[in-house]
C-alpha cells in the first residue's frame, strides 16, 4: 500500500468521524435550535469546510438533513396520537406553521391529516395511536427515529446512504 493512499484513507476516517460527531450532535438537540457553528465545532472543523464535507458526503447541506430528521420525529410523535401543536415545539419547529410546511414538503400531506391516517389505521378513535419500534412490538425498545436517524434523511441523501460512507447515529438514551 502506498503512503499516499494510506495518507488519503486516514483523511477519509477523520471526515466520517466528524461527521458523525455532527450528526450525533444534531440528534441529540433535535428538539431545540442547532447552529452552523455548533455542528462545525462538533466536527473540529470550520463552518465553511464543515458545510461543504457534509454536503458532499451526505447530499444534501446540514440544515435539510436537520430538517429531514426533524420531520421524521414529527412523525413518530403524530402516530402516537400528539397534536400537531405539541408536535412542533417538541421535534424543534419555531411553531406549528413551521412543522406544516417542512411536513408538506416532505410527507406529502398535513401533520393533522397524517395523525388521522394513524388513528385510522390503529384502529383507535381517540386520538391515540401505537408508535412504530424498532423491534416490531409496542413496548421494550426505542423509537425508529434514534435507531436509524439517516433513514430520516434517505430522500435528500439516498446515495451516500447506500454506499455505505455513512456512519449510523447511535440512538439517544
Amino acid at each position: 500500500m502506498s503512503l499516499a493512499f494510506t495518507a488519503l484513507a486516514t483523511e477519509m476516517d477523520d471526515e466520517n468521524v466528524a461527521l458523525h460527531r455532527a450528526r450525533v450532535h444534531m440528534v441529540a438537540h433535535l428538539h431545540g435550535p442547532v447552529l452552523l457553528d455548533q455542528l462545525a465545532r462538533a466536527a473540529g472543523m470550520g463552518k465553511f469546510r464543515f458545510a461543504s464535507l457534509f454536503t458532499r458526503h451526505l447530499g444534501c447541506p446540514p440544515h435539510r438533513y436537520l430538517m429531514h430528521l426533524r420531520v421524521a420525529y414529527a412523525k413518530e410523535l403524530l402516530a402516537q396520537g400528539e397534536r400537531p401543536g405539541k408536535v412542533a415545539y417538541e421535534a424543534g419547529f419555531c411553531d406549528q406553521s413551521h412543522l406544516n410546511r417542512w411536513f408538506r414538503r416532505l410527507v406529502g400531506s398535513s401533520p393533522g391529516a397524517f395523525r388521522e391516517r394513524c388513528c385510522e389505521a390503529a384502529g383507535t378513535h381517540d386520538g391515540r395511536a401505537s408508535i412504530l419500534w424498532s423491534n416490531g412490538s409496542d413496548a421494550g425498545a426505542y423509537p425508529l427515529i434514534h435507531a436509524h436517524a439517516e433513514v430520516a434523511a434517505r430522500s435528500c441523501c439516498t446515495d451516500v446512504l447506500h454506499s455505505g460512507r455513512a456512519l449510523p447515529v447511535a440512538p439517544l438514551t
